[in-house]
């Protein structure tokens, strides 16, 4: 008699790191494979057989069996390391995006160009961190280790990010204003003139007229 423990609620599980793994049409041994999965592959969890060892999951409109130990509830080190390159590569075309914001901004960026250049350092530690990650896939309990430090770097280059942002904005409203105080100038200094010429032309008028 089989076994099977299905969970108190559907959860998705993922494919181990390795190779591929088959999809069996049923737990017992010699049954025909549905397909084959990639490492990282993100599948729905059924139920178990305890008999076997095996797991039923769903991937798409295909049910099978594969064994339980081959499932893990978080993503992969593989699937980890994609997400990572995918996040690294969004963060330098947001920093590119503010590199070149900085070259259409006038004025004093000194400390704007030392946190890109920051960033960019960060940018490249990040590179060479991956770079070591993907050479220790298969130690797991190594990636996992790196990975941590991998978000916290991530994090603070999320931080130094949102503070060249913030940077860049009140540059911009700086800019802005020095713009309307000269502008105001302008137009204060015109009244002034004004007023002082008009009253200058009549005392010369009158100084005229005395003379004759």
């Amino acid at each position: 008699m089989t076994l099977l423990c299905p969970p108190l609620l559907a959860d998705t599980r993922y494919i181990t790191d390795q190779l591929s793994l088959p999809l069996k049409e049923d737990p017992r041994g010699g049954s025909k494979t549905l397909r084959t999965l990639k490492a990282g592959t993100a599948v729905k969890y059924v139920v178990t057989d305890k008999e076997t060892g095996y797991a039923m999951i769903k991937v798409g409109n295909t049910e099978g069996w594969v064994p339980e130990r081959m499932l893990s509830k978080t993503p992969g080190a593989q699937q980890r390391l994609r997400e990572r390159e995918k996040q690294l590569q969004r963060l330098k075309k947001e920093t590119a995006a503010l590199k070149q914001q900085r070259s259409e901004l006038s004025g004093d960026q000194k400390s704007q160009l030392a946190t890109i250049a920051d960033l960019e350092m960060q940018n490249r530690n990040l590179e060479e961190e991956l770079t070591a990650l993907k050479r220790a896939t298969a130690d797991v309990m190594a990636i996992n280790n790196e990975n941590q430090v991998l978000h916290r770097e991530l994090d603070a280059l999320k931080a130094e990010h949102n503070t060249v942002v913030e940077e860049n904005r009140r540059l911009k409203d700086a800019t802005a204003q020095q713009w309307f105080i000269r502008g105001a100038g302008v137009v204060i200094a015109g009244m002034v003139l004004g007023l002082i010429l008009p009253r200058l032309r009549l005392k010369r008028r009158d100084d005229w007229s005395r003379g004759y």
